[in-house]
């Protein structure tokens, strides 16, 4: 589709160039096609009487010879010489009232052109979210009938691409919250618990790694958010980072929160939670190296 846009505005340029040529070479021909008519010598009534008179005064005429050659001045007055002046003058203002289509041209050859070029960016932009990766965790397994025995709860995550082209993931956290019943979670969610884990695994189209995290929680806070009566309400959050095949680095965000009657993990629909966004500059451990999946 860019190479597309590229090939029409060409064509649309070189089709205005030329229109704006041929305006150009039309508007140069028709004034050197404008020759002034000459203007005869302006004589008053007097001297006309006057030559007249002489003529007819003088008794002795001379008649030269045909052989004599004849030489004969003529002297444009000032009345034509105004008049000239006048006709010139109107003939440029009427050239400067016609419209400049090279001017129209050039204008609407950059508005086209700025146009296409827009059309190729944002065109850019549309094919490179489609076409990026989209890399999310999930739990896979999880259970807490070990932690009613007083042993670890040991999470299974997977870590899956679900876009079209590679990534690279380079680190996660996995940790878990407790939260007071019917209280809403923080704006942001807080992962100083967590501890931050490399990994850097190559992911193409539907490509997944998995891993355990374990956890220990105390007898107390278990029994606050699984007996009977539950008085909080236990939360896993946690994040993937990974950079896409454009060099462009995400974070994608994972928050379940435990159902006391299905005993599983439900997603968690507050906002800034579940997400993937653009890191910010320092964001993660990743910046500073090339991870440009191939």
């Amino acid at each position: 589709m860019v190479r597309c846009s590229l090939l029409v505005a060409v064509l649309i340029s070189f089709a205005s160039l030329t229109l704006a040529q041929s305006s150009l070479h039309n508007k140069r021909h028709q004034a050197g096609n404008r020759i002034q008519k000459p203007v005869p010598p302006v004589t008053s009534e007097s001297e006309k009487a006057e030559k007249s008179n002489n003529i007819q005064e003088t008794p002795n005429s001379q008649t030269f010879p045909s052989q004599f050659p004849v030489v004969v001045n003529i002297y444009a007055g000032k009345q034509g010489e105004v008049k000239s002046e006048s006709k010139q003058g109107q003939s440029n203002k009427e050239l400067s009232s016609r419209p400049d289509w090279v001017a129209i041209f050039t204008g609407l050859l950059v508005l086209v052109t700025g146009g296409l070029g827009y059309l190729g960016w944002g065109q850019n932009q549309s094919t490179r979210t489609i076409e990026r990766a989209y890399v999310k965790m999930s739990h896979s397994g999880w259970s807490l009938e070990p932690l009613r025995e007083g042993e670890e709860v040991l999470v299974t995550m997977q870590v899956k691409n679900f876009g079209n082209t590679p990534a690279t993931t380079t680190h996660y956290l996995l940790t878990y919250r407790l939260c007071p019943q019917c209280q809403q979670l923080p704006d942001e969610p807080d992962y100083s618990k967590g501890t931050v884990q490399s990994i850097e695994a190559f992911l193409v189209k539907d490509d997944f790694f998995t891993y355990s995290e374990a956890f220990s929680i105390p007898t107390e806070e278990m029994r606050s958010f699984a007996g009977p009566e539950p008085t909080a309400a236990f939360y896993l959050v946690g994040y993937v980072d990974y950079v896409d095949r454009f060099e462009i680095r995400h974070r994608a965000g994972y928050a379940r929160r435990y159902d006391p009657v299905s005993e599983d993990l439900v997603f968690v629909t507050q906002p800034g939670y579940n997400y993937d966004r653009r890191r910010k500059k320092g964001e993660g451990n990743d910046w500073g190296k090339k991870h440009t999946p191939h």
